[in-house]
Parts: structure tokens; C-alpha cells; sequence
């Protein structure tokens, strides 16, 4: 078991990045113990090197939330980002529905990392919605070449 854990931390600190995937099937597959897992990740904060993001090539991250009313919504998430000015962590996440112009909505909350279930926490601030706004407009130019970003706008 030892072995798996050294494999997870060397390859994490190989590619800059580890996937909550890996890190889930140590516990689930493999049986470490998860303060074991949590030390490691700890040690991985500490050098600066985060959860990779999820992409079309890797997993799919994505979590229910049960209303108040009890319906069930799954989202898909679609970035994280720690901003280090406040302290505070933000997922950007959409439930693939389209608004009445044809759009992908997304959604935007506050969370605390590493919590189950997850907690969301509304965002409250306009230059926190500006935030946002700048972070979305960056990832949606990464993933489209600007020439095809600009078309889609």
C-alpha cells in the first residue's frame, strides 16, 4: 500500500498536478488510510502543486445538490480557482441547461475544499462577480482559439 501512496505523490510532483480520481481510488480500491492520503496532499499544497482540473481527455468532475424543496440537480464543474488575495476558493459549475438565448448557463459559489458533501456558498460581492466574470472569459479563450471565442461572442 505504501508503494501506491509514493507512486501517487511521485507522479503529482511529475506532472505538477494530481487527480481527485487517483486520490479517491487509494482510499476506495486500494484501502489506504485517509490521513495517510491527507498528509500527502498536504505535503503536495505546501510545494504549490494542486488538483489538475478536469478536461475532455481526463475525468469529468461532477456533484448533486439536493434544493431545499428535495429535487436533485447533478453539475458539472467547470473550474476551480483559490485566490490568494481573500483566502477564498470559487468553483464555476453549469447543469448543461441552455437560457433563452441558447447559452450553457453556469454558476458561480464560494466552497471550502475537501469537504463532503460539498458546501456552496453564494457569492455576495460585486467585485467577486467581476472575479468570476474575468476568470470565465480567460478559461472560455483557452479552450476555444481566440479567432473562434470571438465568433461564438
Amino acid at each position: 500500500m505504501k508503494e501506491l501512496l509514493k507512486k501517487f505523490y511521485d507522479d503529482a510532483v511529475k506532472n505538477n498536478g494530481w487527480c481527485l480520481r487517483d486520490a479517491v481510488a487509494l482510499e476506495e480500491e486500494a484501502g489506504i488510510d485517509p490521513k495517510e492520503i491527507s498528509e500527502v496532499l498536504l505535503k503536495l499544497e505546501a510545494m504549490n502543486i494542486q488538483r489538475l482540473e478536469a478536461d475532455d481527455d481526463k475525468e469529468q468532475l461532477s456533484f448533486s445538490v439536493l434544493s431545499e424543496d428535495g429535487k436533485v440537480t447533478e453539475y458539472e464543474l467547470i473550474l476551480t480557482y483559490h485566490n490568494e488575495d481573500n483566502g477564498k476558493d470559487y468553483m464555476v459549475y453549469t447543469d448543461n441547461s441552455l437560457d433563452e438565448n441558447g447559452n450553457i448557463k453556469t454558476f458561480a459559489s464560494i466552497y471550502i475544499p475537501n469537504t463532503t458533501p460539498v458546501e456552496l456558498i453564494p457569492i455576495e460581492t460585486d467585485e467577486e462577480w467581476d472575479l468570476i466574470s474575468d476568470l470565465l472569459e480567460s478559461y472560455c479563450e483557452d479552450q476555444y482559439d481566440d479567432e473562434d471565442y470571438d465568433d461564438e461572442r
